[in-house]
């Protein structure tokens, strides 16, 4: 209504203006003109979409090709939106767009444009991967899961277990992928299970066959996750041995509140898990050194199953899929329901279990985490230094984004490191730890919305604009509410500029598009991203020249790249 308003107003004024009543035409007060000056990258087989934008002139505009040709594959309709699914091998079209306005007689504009199309590199997604993914359709929802790639487009024996609100399933499914020349690229999944039906994926491989994904369909489900290579050597109980810790995060059974633990445990090889213990915060009540035992069992396709005790929840049940025998993708199978918390997350071998002591932290790592307040929608995520700065003693800085707000904390915590790798800490919010190895642990703090995740060991300083030099793909880590989920292919040149290609979802729309920015790395790996405008654009933390991270300054989240 109110742009309805708007019109009738300005009709009137230009009706003054031109004496009108007998005839005469509306006029704009500002020449049409096409401000879009380029277009993002396609890629053959990956689904593209665009839209042109233009200046000045009568609405409403009338779009078309004046010149030339779209690549095949791609049509550009009268609103100025070029979409669809290139074909053909690659290479660059030139042609002209022009559009005209509703005056009478009509304004017109034209600009040339090149529209450069990526050949495919499909055949880099080959073998078979493991993968978690995790978001919100209705409420909190996960999947894991496996499926085999043949490096030609095609998924098979794919296997999934899915949770929510309406509760467990598990789901058969195939399907077809396409991977672009800059290793981003589409899935569609179409299951065989309860349901039936498909899904739609984005996806960014890295060099070492990790990958990130979202899902961009008319379901609405909003979310992000981890594919990763399997070992099929490893699919047996008697691979999965020795001392693990592990960090999950979901919802409680009582009310759909933030959940997470963080915690270690023994498994003998055979089919028993023991002496096991969790740190736990269910909406900021925290339960510590709480005891975990556990059997489990392993199939020959990788899939495994647990049922665990644990002391004030009770009985879990969850499915677990084999990366490799150090790494385990695990999601909770019960209905969530009456005292049956919904988690999922990450599993991984200790290296130096039985003899963690307080030198086990003795450099920098990176800290990764994320929250989400009780109030629907609102989250929180931090990315930032944990800095041993004497023996017993972390210097903790971090940047913080709450629900689009950005604010840097710093504080001085003391700590002590148990000899099975569990920290404890004092200081203001004192997380608890669990060490995978050297520098290089699950995080769990006592807040109440709930703040988890890991740090990671940085490489050593100092670091200057010349270590971040590579091409790096990758994306949102997990959501911790409701909210854009994306993947982005980065290429750093080692002195400042950096090229970004993007693909974010609200699980519905894709978005595509293309932006440069400047960066300026500190010399503890902090990076401030800026526009060719001079405004903020994020903030990337360096792991290693190899592995950064993202917190974005708009929308809460955390993106994690790999080269």
């Amino acid at each position: 209504m109110k742009f309805g308003h708007a019109t009738i107003a300005c009709g009137l004024i230009l009706c003054l203006f031109s004496a009108c009543g007998g005839g005469g035409s509306n006029h704009s007060t500002q020449p049409l003109a096409i401000t879009t000056s380029t277009l993002a990258d396609a890629t053959v087989g990956v689904a593209y979409q665009q839209t042109l934008s233009a200046s000045g002139g009568v609405p409403p505009l009338s779009w078309s090709i004046s010149a030339g040709s779209l690549p095949a594959g791609l049509t550009m309709d009268n609103v100025g939106m070029i979409s669809g699914t290139p074909t053909g091998t690659g290479g660059t079209a030139s042609f002209a767009v022009a559009v005209s306005d509703s005056e009478s007689p009509a304004a017109k504009a034209t600009r040339n444009f090149s529209l450069k199309v990526n050949s495919s590199a499909t055949s880099l997604l080959k073998g078979d991967y493991a993968f978690l993914f995790t978001g919100y359709f209705n409420g909190y929802f996960t999947g894991v899961g496996s499926f085999s790639a043949d490096g030609a487009g095609n998924i098979t024996n794919g296997l999934v277990d899915t949770n929510g609100l309406t509760g467990p399933t598990q789901n058969q499914f195939t399907g077809t992928y396409v991977i672009g020349a800059n290793t981003l690229g589409t899935m569609q999944w179409t299951f065989t299970g309860p349901g039936g039906g498909s899904s739609t994926y984005a996806i960014a491989l890295s060099q070492d066959g990790n990958a990130r994904f979202i899902q961009y369909d008319s379901h609405g489900v909003q979310g992000s996750g981890v594919i990763k290579p399997q070992d099929s050597s490893a699919f047996s109980a008697g691979k999965i041995a020795g001392s693990y810790a592990f960090g999950l995060v979901g919802i409680d059974g009582s009310g759909g509140k933030r959940m997470a633990l963080a915690g270690e445990f023994q498994s003998d090889g055979v089919s028993g898990f023991n002496a096991g213990i969790t740190d736990i915060n269910d909406n900021g009540a925290e339960s510590a050194d709480v005891p975990v035992t556990g059997t489990y069992s392993v199939a020959s396709n990788g899939r495994g199953i647990a049922v665990l005790s644990v002391s004030g929840i009770g009985t879990v049940n969850v499915a677990f899929y084999i990366v490799n025998a150090n790494e385990l993708l695990v999601a909770e199978t019960d209905t969530v329901a009456s005292g049956h918390p919904l988690v999922d997350g990450d599993i991984l071998q200790q290296t130096g279990a039985g003899s963690f002591s307080n030198s086990s932290l003795a450099g920098v790592s990176v800290l990764e985490s994320d929250a989400a307040n009780a109030a629907p929608g609102v989250t929180t995520v931090s990315l930032g230094l944990l800095n041993v700065t004497s023996p017993g003693t972390l210097s903790l800085s971090e940047d913080i984004n709450s629900d689009g707000t950005l604010t840097a904390n710093s504080q001085t915590l003391t700590y002590s490191v148990a000899s099975n790798g569990r920290v404890t800490t004092t200081g203001t919010n004192p997380p608890t730890l669990y060490l995978v190895d050297q520098d290089h642990a699950f995080i769990l703090f006592p807040d109440a919305v709930v703040s988890s995740g890991v740090i990671e060991a940085q490489a050593p300083g100092p670091l200057t604009d010349a270590s971040l030099v590579n091409t790096y793909d990758g994306g949102t880590i997990t959501l911790a509410a409701s909210g854009f989920a994306e993947i982005d292919a980065l290429s750093a040149d080692g002195n400042g500029s950096l090229a970004e290609t993007f693909n974010n979802s609200d699980g519905t729309h894709l978005q595509q598009g293309t932006r440069s920015l400047m960066y300026a790395v500190a010399s503890n790996g902090r990076v401030t991203l800026t526009t060719a405008q001079g405004s903020d654009a994020g903030i990337l933390y360096i792991i290693s020249p190899t592995k950064a991270v993202e917190i974005t300054n708009g929308n809460p989240s955390l993106s994690f790249f790999e080269h």
